[in-house]
Protein backbone atom coordinates (compact mmCIF):
# COMPACT_ATOMS: atom_id res chain seq x y z
CA UNK A 1 0.00 0.00 0.00
CA UNK A 2 1.18 3.48 -0.82
CA UNK A 3 0.89 6.20 1.83
CA UNK A 4 -1.60 9.00 1.32
CA UNK A 5 0.09 11.44 -1.04
CA UNK A 6 1.30 14.78 0.24
CA UNK A 7 0.71 16.48 -3.12
CA UNK A 8 -1.61 15.72 -6.03
CA UNK A 9 -0.20 17.14 -9.26
CA UNK A 10 -2.58 17.40 -12.23
CA UNK A 11 -0.97 17.65 -15.67
CA UNK A 12 -3.36 18.51 -18.53
CA UNK A 13 -1.92 17.42 -21.87
CA UNK A 14 -2.77 17.35 -25.54
CA UNK A 15 -0.16 16.36 -28.13
CA UNK A 16 2.76 17.68 -26.07
CA UNK A 17 4.54 14.35 -25.68
CA UNK A 18 7.90 15.90 -26.58
CA UNK A 19 7.68 18.06 -23.46
CA UNK A 20 5.69 15.68 -21.25
CA UNK A 21 8.54 13.18 -21.30
CA UNK A 22 11.01 15.69 -19.85
CA UNK A 23 8.57 16.72 -17.13
CA UNK A 24 7.67 13.17 -16.08
CA UNK A 25 11.26 11.93 -16.26
CA UNK A 26 12.29 14.65 -13.84
CA UNK A 27 9.51 13.75 -11.44
CA UNK A 28 10.45 10.06 -11.70
CA UNK A 29 13.80 10.69 -10.04
CA UNK A 30 12.43 12.60 -7.07
CA UNK A 31 13.26 11.53 -3.57
CA UNK A 32 9.85 10.97 -1.99
CA UNK A 33 8.18 10.18 -5.33
CA UNK A 34 5.74 7.89 -3.50
CA UNK A 35 4.39 10.97 -1.70
CA UNK A 36 3.53 12.61 -5.03
CA UNK A 37 0.34 11.61 -6.87
CA UNK A 38 0.64 12.45 -10.57
CA UNK A 39 -2.59 12.68 -12.56
CA UNK A 40 -2.13 13.10 -16.31
CA UNK A 41 -5.37 14.29 -17.92
CA UNK A 42 -4.92 13.68 -21.63
CA UNK A 43 -7.51 15.10 -24.02
CA UNK A 44 -7.09 12.49 -26.77
CA UNK A 45 -3.54 13.06 -27.96
CA UNK A 46 -2.54 11.68 -31.36
CA UNK A 47 1.19 11.69 -30.64
CA UNK A 48 3.14 9.45 -28.23
CA UNK A 49 1.84 11.14 -25.06
CA UNK A 50 -0.05 8.09 -23.76
CA UNK A 51 2.95 5.80 -24.24
CA UNK A 52 5.15 8.27 -22.39
CA UNK A 53 2.64 8.65 -19.56
CA UNK A 54 2.37 4.88 -19.10
CA UNK A 55 6.16 4.64 -19.00
CA UNK A 56 6.53 6.97 -16.04
CA UNK A 57 3.29 6.77 -14.04
CA UNK A 58 3.23 4.57 -10.96
CA UNK A 59 0.41 2.46 -9.46
CA UNK A 60 -0.79 5.28 -7.17
CA UNK A 61 -0.93 7.75 -10.10
CA UNK A 62 -3.71 8.11 -12.67
CA UNK A 63 -3.97 8.51 -16.42
CA UNK A 64 -7.27 10.07 -17.50
CA UNK A 65 -7.87 9.56 -21.23
CA UNK A 66 -10.40 10.76 -23.74
CA UNK A 67 -11.93 13.92 -25.16
CA UNK A 68 -12.53 16.87 -22.88
CA UNK A 69 -13.96 20.36 -23.20
CA UNK A 70 -10.57 22.05 -22.99
CA UNK A 71 -7.81 22.58 -20.48
CA UNK A 72 -10.05 23.74 -17.64
CA UNK A 73 -12.23 20.65 -18.01
CA UNK A 74 -9.14 18.42 -18.01
CA UNK A 75 -7.78 20.05 -14.85
CA UNK A 76 -11.17 19.79 -13.17
CA UNK A 77 -11.40 16.08 -13.94
CA UNK A 78 -7.93 15.56 -12.51
CA UNK A 79 -8.72 17.60 -9.40
CA UNK A 80 -11.82 15.48 -8.78
CA UNK A 81 -9.56 12.40 -8.57
CA UNK A 82 -6.93 14.04 -6.34
CA UNK A 83 -6.42 12.57 -2.86
CA UNK A 84 -3.34 14.42 -1.61
CA UNK A 85 -3.32 16.96 1.19
CA UNK A 86 -2.21 19.57 -1.35
CA UNK A 87 -2.99 20.28 -5.00
CA UNK A 88 -1.40 22.05 -7.93
CA UNK A 89 -1.48 21.77 -11.70
CA UNK A 90 1.39 22.07 -14.11
CA UNK A 91 1.24 22.43 -17.88
CA UNK A 92 2.86 19.51 -19.66
CA UNK A 93 5.39 21.75 -21.41
CA UNK A 94 6.61 23.35 -18.16
CA UNK A 95 9.10 22.10 -15.55
CA UNK A 96 9.96 22.21 -11.86
CA UNK A 97 12.98 23.10 -9.83
CA UNK A 98 13.17 19.55 -8.53
CA UNK A 99 15.12 20.37 -5.36
CA UNK A 100 12.32 22.72 -4.26
CA UNK A 101 9.67 20.11 -4.99
CA UNK A 102 11.61 17.48 -3.06
CA UNK A 103 11.88 19.82 -0.08
CA UNK A 104 8.11 20.41 -0.13
CA UNK A 105 7.32 16.69 -0.25
CA UNK A 106 9.70 16.09 2.64
CA UNK A 107 8.37 18.85 4.90
CA UNK A 108 5.12 20.52 3.73
CA UNK A 109 3.72 23.38 5.83
CA UNK A 110 1.00 22.45 8.30
CA UNK A 111 -2.59 22.74 7.06
CA UNK A 112 -3.76 24.48 10.17
CA UNK A 113 -1.53 27.45 9.46
CA UNK A 114 -1.69 28.02 5.70
CA UNK A 115 -3.88 27.03 2.76
CA UNK A 116 -1.68 28.40 -0.04
CA UNK A 117 2.07 28.00 -0.56
CA UNK A 118 3.39 30.67 -2.93
CA UNK A 119 6.70 29.97 -4.63
CA UNK A 120 8.66 32.06 -7.12
CA UNK A 121 8.81 31.34 -10.85
CA UNK A 122 11.42 31.27 -13.60
CA UNK A 123 10.98 31.00 -17.37
CA UNK A 124 12.69 28.99 -20.10
CA UNK A 125 13.42 30.90 -23.31
CA UNK A 126 14.80 29.28 -26.45
CA UNK A 127 18.01 31.06 -27.43
CA UNK A 128 20.44 29.86 -30.11
CA UNK A 129 18.83 26.39 -30.24
CA UNK A 130 19.07 25.92 -26.46
CA UNK A 131 16.78 26.62 -23.53
CA UNK A 132 17.95 29.41 -21.26
CA UNK A 133 16.52 29.73 -17.76
CA UNK A 134 15.79 33.27 -16.61
CA UNK A 135 14.34 34.81 -13.47
CA UNK A 136 10.67 35.79 -13.77
CA UNK A 137 8.30 36.50 -10.86
CA UNK A 138 9.47 36.96 -7.28
CA UNK A 139 7.06 37.33 -4.34
CA UNK A 140 7.65 39.78 -1.53
CA UNK A 141 4.59 39.48 0.75
CA UNK A 142 1.24 37.65 0.60
CA UNK A 143 -1.36 39.23 -1.67
CA UNK A 144 -4.99 39.80 -0.70
CA UNK A 145 -7.91 38.85 -2.94
CA UNK A 146 -8.73 42.42 -4.00
CA UNK A 147 -5.21 42.96 -5.31
CA UNK A 148 -5.87 40.06 -7.68
CA UNK A 149 -8.10 42.43 -9.64
CA UNK A 150 -4.87 43.80 -11.15
CA UNK A 151 -2.85 40.65 -11.83
CA UNK A 152 -2.84 36.91 -11.20
CA UNK A 153 0.31 36.96 -9.00
CA UNK A 154 -0.18 33.29 -8.00
CA UNK A 155 0.80 31.39 -11.14
CA UNK A 156 -0.10 27.74 -11.58
CA UNK A 157 3.56 26.83 -12.16
CA UNK A 158 4.50 27.95 -8.66
CA UNK A 159 1.47 27.82 -6.35
CA UNK A 160 0.26 24.95 -4.18
CA UNK A 161 -3.25 24.86 -2.66
CA UNK A 162 -5.10 23.04 0.07
CA UNK A 163 -6.65 20.24 -1.99
CA UNK A 164 -10.02 20.09 -0.20
CA UNK A 165 -10.49 23.85 -0.62
CA UNK A 166 -9.46 23.64 -4.27
CA UNK A 167 -12.10 20.97 -4.89
CA UNK A 168 -14.76 23.22 -3.38
CA UNK A 169 -13.71 26.04 -5.74
CA UNK A 170 -13.29 23.96 -8.91
CA UNK A 171 -12.48 25.06 -12.45
CA UNK A 172 -14.76 26.75 -14.96
CA UNK A 173 -14.72 24.65 -18.15
CA UNK A 174 -16.12 27.63 -20.03
CA UNK A 175 -12.76 29.39 -19.81
CA UNK A 176 -10.41 28.75 -22.75
CA UNK A 177 -7.38 30.65 -21.47
CA UNK A 178 -7.85 32.41 -18.14
CA UNK A 179 -9.03 29.37 -16.17
CA UNK A 180 -6.05 29.76 -13.82
CA UNK A 181 -6.82 33.42 -13.13
CA UNK A 182 -10.50 32.59 -12.63
CA UNK A 183 -9.61 29.80 -10.20
CA UNK A 184 -7.19 31.95 -8.21
CA UNK A 185 -9.67 34.81 -7.85
CA UNK A 186 -12.55 32.57 -6.79
CA UNK A 187 -10.34 30.52 -4.44
CA UNK A 188 -9.11 33.62 -2.63
CA UNK A 189 -12.51 35.29 -2.59
CA UNK A 190 -14.20 32.14 -1.25
CA UNK A 191 -11.64 31.00 1.32
CA UNK A 192 -9.59 34.13 2.21
CA UNK A 193 -6.64 31.78 2.80
CA UNK A 194 -3.49 32.40 4.77
CA UNK A 195 -0.53 32.36 2.40
CA UNK A 196 2.98 31.11 3.12
CA UNK A 197 5.53 32.80 0.83
CA UNK A 198 8.38 30.36 0.27
CA UNK A 199 10.89 32.75 -1.38
CA UNK A 200 12.19 29.92 -3.53
CA UNK A 201 11.69 29.02 -7.19
CA UNK A 202 9.44 26.03 -7.78
CA UNK A 203 7.92 26.36 -11.26
CA UNK A 204 9.61 27.02 -14.59
CA UNK A 205 7.38 28.16 -17.44
CA UNK A 206 8.53 27.30 -20.95
CA UNK A 207 7.90 29.98 -23.57
CA UNK A 208 7.63 28.71 -27.15
CA UNK A 209 5.63 29.30 -30.31
CA UNK A 210 2.94 26.68 -29.57
CA UNK A 211 1.87 27.97 -26.15
CA UNK A 212 -1.47 29.64 -25.48
CA UNK A 213 0.48 32.59 -24.15
CA UNK A 214 1.91 33.04 -27.64
CA UNK A 215 -1.31 32.47 -29.58
CA UNK A 216 -4.35 33.48 -27.52
CA UNK A 217 -3.64 36.88 -25.99
CA UNK A 218 -6.91 38.40 -27.24
CA UNK A 219 -8.88 35.55 -25.61
CA UNK A 220 -6.90 36.02 -22.41
CA UNK A 221 -7.66 39.73 -22.28
CA UNK A 222 -11.38 39.23 -22.92
CA UNK A 223 -11.77 36.44 -20.35
CA UNK A 224 -9.73 38.32 -17.74
CA UNK A 225 -11.91 41.41 -18.22
CA UNK A 226 -15.04 39.28 -17.73
CA UNK A 227 -13.63 37.81 -14.52
CA UNK A 228 -12.80 41.24 -13.11
CA UNK A 229 -16.27 42.52 -13.98
CA UNK A 230 -17.99 39.55 -12.35
CA UNK A 231 -15.87 39.09 -9.22
CA UNK A 232 -14.83 42.62 -8.23
CA UNK A 233 -16.97 45.66 -7.45
CA UNK A 234 -15.56 49.10 -8.35
CA UNK A 235 -14.59 49.69 -4.71
CA UNK A 236 -12.77 46.34 -4.63
CA UNK A 237 -10.68 47.43 -7.62
CA UNK A 238 -9.85 50.77 -6.00
CA UNK A 239 -8.70 49.01 -2.83
CA UNK A 240 -6.85 46.43 -4.92
CA UNK A 241 -5.06 49.17 -6.83
CA UNK A 242 -3.94 50.79 -3.59
CA UNK A 243 -2.66 47.43 -2.33
CA UNK A 244 -0.86 46.79 -5.61
CA UNK A 245 0.90 50.17 -5.46
CA UNK A 246 2.10 49.49 -1.91
CA UNK A 247 3.17 45.95 -2.88
CA UNK A 248 5.25 46.99 -5.86
CA UNK A 249 6.74 49.94 -3.97
CA UNK A 250 7.84 47.58 -1.19
CA UNK A 251 9.48 45.33 -3.79
CA UNK A 252 11.41 48.30 -5.19
CA UNK A 253 12.53 49.32 -1.71
CA UNK A 254 13.66 45.77 -0.99
CA UNK A 255 15.61 45.71 -4.26
CA UNK A 256 17.27 49.04 -3.44
CA UNK A 257 18.23 47.69 -0.02
CA UNK A 258 19.66 44.55 -1.57
CA UNK A 259 17.17 42.18 0.02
Amino acid sequence: MFPKPVLSLVIPNYNFGRFLQELLAGLDGLAGRDRLQVIVADGGSKDDSLTIARQFLRPHDQLLRGPDDGQADAIGKGLAEATGDWFMFQNSDDLFDLSALEAFLENPPHHGSHAVIAYDQDILVETNARWERRAAFRHSTPIGWRQLSWSIYYTNQATIYNRAMAQKTGFDSGKCFAMDYDFVVRFFKQHRPRVFVAHRVLGIQRLHADTKTSNMQSVCEAESADIRSLEFRPLDRVIGFSEAVRYHFSKRVAAWCGK
